[in-house]
């Protein structure tokens, strides 16, 4: 996997020296002899160092105001959806990355040649005075034909030598593998190994809670939520939790046979009204006696007089 290169981003200003040096290099190419790109650069270095205090300023002022637009610019980039999309291929990458080999063991015994390519270093030379203007590819097939066109006689020495080499290779290999070197070179890729390790699993988390971020988030995309919309939908849950209880409790007696309940509503009803029509009954009774009491008074007071 190729390093990504983030082609929509902008790009960053030169700094003072190569702004300065990309304007005096072909004068310095012409006074240096063959073009020496060392020698160049030593030059064009010596110079940005005995330029005047005046001009040095000028081009790191210019690099200044340079950086704060590209910074400006960065800050607004990395709002985008193209830098999101560069974020993960770069995640990617550093994933990739942390299965890549530990480097080869130089001190290591290098392997014993085969028959064929004992073979192939000693013809190669006639092969390449004879055809000078091929290809080493075209050399190689040459050198692969004329293997095959070898007899098994004349293949025997080769096959000697190789063997004789394969021998001593395992011996040279067995005494590298008592060493310290070796030793101290399995260690180090061990440590290499559990880093690397470490390094992706930790790359891993972070994916996942970017991808948990986005998902929570209202927009979907790593935006920031609201507040003030989190206290209404808040507000609004609490409202809808309130109806739903009341709810509940208005249609809790539905639930309630009628027949259990209408009995007894009856029952307290007949009673109070039997009990008011009790009481209106005596008051007429006692009113009567009295009316019937006054009137014998008054016949009784009329016979007297007369």
């Amino acid at each position: 996997m190729k390093r990504p290169v983030d082609e929509n981003a902008p790009k960053k200003p030169l700094s003072a020296y190569f702004q300065w040096a990309a304007g005096a290099r072909s004068k310095v190419a012409d006074e240096v002899p063959d073009g020496n790109l060392q020698e160049i650069t030593k030059k064009l270095g010596s110079m940005w160092r005995e330029l005047p205090k005046e001009e040095k300023t000028e081009w790191e002022q210019k690099y200044k105001k340079q950086q704060a637009i590209y910074q400006n610019l960065m800050t607004a980039y990395k709002l985008t959806s193209n830098h999101s999309a560069f974020e993960e291929t770069w995640k990617k990458y550093q994933i990739n990355q942390t299965y890549k080999p530990y480097t080869r063991d130089e001190n290591a015994p290098k392997k014993a040649l085969s028959a064929y390519m004992i073979f192939a270093t000693d013809t190669r030379p006639e092969f390449s005075d004879k055809n000078p203007d091929a290809k080493q590819s075209e050399i190689m097939k040459l050198i692969g034909a004329a293997w095959k066109d070898t007899s098994e006689k004349k293949k025997q020495p080769y096959e000697k030598r190789a063997k004789e080499a394969a021998a001593q290779y395992l011996k040279d290999k067995e005494a590298y593998q008592n060493s310290d070197k070796y030793k101290k070179y399995v260690e180090d890729k061990k440590n290499y190994e559990l880093r690397m390790k470490a390094k992706r699993e930790r790359l891993v988390k972070q994916g996942i809670k970017a991808k948990a971020s986005n998902l929570a988030s209202p927009a979907g995309s790593g935006a920031t939520p609201n507040p003030k919309r989190r206290k209404t939908n808040s507000k609004a849950a609490a409202k809808s939790k309130k109806t739903s209880s009341s709810k509940k409790k208005k249609s809790a007696p539905k639930k309630v046979p009628s027949a259990k309940v209408a009995p007894v509503k009856k029952k307290k009803k007949s009673a109070a009204k039997s009990s008011k029509k009790k009481g209106s009954k005596k008051k007429v009774s006692k009113d009567k006696k009295k009316s019937e009491r006054k009137k014998a008074k008054k016949n009784a007071r009329t016979k007297s007089k007369k």
